[in-house]
Order: C-alpha cells, then structure tokens, then sequence
C-alpha cells in the first residue's frame, strides 16, 4: 500500500516523463526562426540543395548551428556575404556597362566607315564620267597632245583609286562592324538580367529575415549562386568572340 507522499513521488515522475518526451520531440522537428517548419517560401536554402564544388568534401552549416550562435554573429555572418555578393553584383553591371560603351564605339565607327565608302564611290562615279568625256574628246584636234595625254593617264589613276576603294571595303568587312555592336549588346543584356536576378533574390530571402538563421542559410546559398552565375556570364561571353 502506498502513502501519499510516495503517490505524490510517482505523480512528479510521470509529469517529468512526459515532459522529457515532448521535448525530444520538439528537437526532432525543424522549426525555424520563427517557431514554425520552413516552408519553401521563406528558405532559400530548402528549396534547392548546395552545390559543392567538385572534390572537395566540406560540411555546411545547418539551421541548428545558426540557431545556436549568437545574434550577433548571425549579424556579422550575413554583412560579411552581403559585401562579398555586392562585389559579384557591381561587378556584373560595370561588365554591361563597359559593353554599352563599346557598343556605342562600334556603332559609331561603323556609321563613319560607310560615310567615307559613300564618298568615295561618289567620286569615283565622277571620275568614271570623265574618263569617259575625255576619251570623247581624244580624236579632236582642237585639244592638241594634252588630251591624248589625259586620256592615257586618267584611267590609270581611276583604276588605283578603284583598287584604294575595294582595299577600304575589305577592310570594313573584315571588321565586322554590325556582328561585334550585336555581340556588345548582347553582353550588356546577359549581364544585365543576372545581375537584376541576384538582386532580386537578396531582397527576397535575406533582407526580409534580418539575423535569423534562415537569413544565414540564404545568404551563404545565394553567394554561392552568385559566384556560379559570374562564372556562366563571363564563360558565355568568352565563348561569342571565338564566332565572329
């Protein structure tokens, strides 16, 4: 038969029991910074799996450690990503600025190209008239030698300037004035929608979650996104030159 300090004993055990057992299962449960599972909306890092560079085996930092560390390092965590992620982003857009530039210079180079060949088989047009005039005139007596010897040199120079000209076109076409403004402006968009896309997802998964753990999470995948998506922007524009 048992006393009722003893039943009181037995109570206590059995509420300490049952406590331990919510409390283990509140550990085995993700819960975010938030008190709540993440969902897909709110963890980048979730929706996607990291992507570790080849050959090297590291350990990635999980939600539990971030939820453990000190706000503050949380805090110096994520500005320390921001600054490096910014350098990526800045990086990118001086790229499509630079290629703005040179699409500018390419296309004003090309307008002063066909402006000299106009010119030039303008006067060439001309000259062609009188070579033809001249030769009109060879057989007349009024003229003297002069005309004969005009008619004998005229198209000797016209034929050299003929040359000068097609010398000037090949030169325009192994330019290729109109190819090289195309592949500038196509740096400058791919350029410019990466880094568009980089600074979308940073106000999305990382502003929003101040120095919580999950801001952690994100900001260490979205560097790592940035640094793959430098490296694609500037492998496909090493790629373009090769074809023109």
């Amino acid at each position: 038969m048992t006393t009722p300090g003893e039943r009181d004993d037995e109570g206590r055990q059995a509420a300490a029991e049952e406590k331990r057992h919510h409390l283990a299962k509140v550990v085995a449960s993700p819960v975010s910074a938030h008190g709540a599972p993440p969902s897909s909306k709110s963890s980048l890092a979730m929706q996607q799996p990291m992507r570790r560079p080849a050959g090297v085996d590291l350990e990635e930092q999980t939600e539990a450690y971030w939820e453990n560390a000190l706000p503050e390092d949380r805090q110096a965590y994520v500005t320390q990503l921001n600054t490096n992620y910014q350098t990526i982003v800045d990086e990118l857009l001086e790229l499509q600025t630079d290629a703005i530039n040179q699409f500018k210079g390419v296309v004003t180079r090309y307008k002063a190209s066909r402006r000299r060949m106009i010119w030039m088989t303008g006067v060439l047009a001309i000259l062609n008239i009188a070579v033809s005039a001249v030769a009109a005139q060879v057989d007349n007596e009024a003229f003297g030698t002069t005309v004969k010897v005009v008619a004998v040199a005229l198209p000797v120079l016209v034929a050299a300037y003929a040359a000068v000209i097609a010398i000037f076109s090949n030169i325009e076409s192994l330019e290729n004035y109109l190819q090289r403004a195309q592949l500038y402006r196509h740096a400058r968009e791919l350029s410019l929608t990466a880094c568009r896309e980089l600074e979308m997802l940073w106000h999305l998964y990382v502003r929003p979650f101040n120095d919580s753990p999950t801001a952690c999470m994100n900001a260490a995948s979205l560097y790592r996104r940035a640094v793959t998506k430098d490296q694609e922007v500037r492998g496909q524009l090493m790629e373009k030159p090769e074809k023109v």
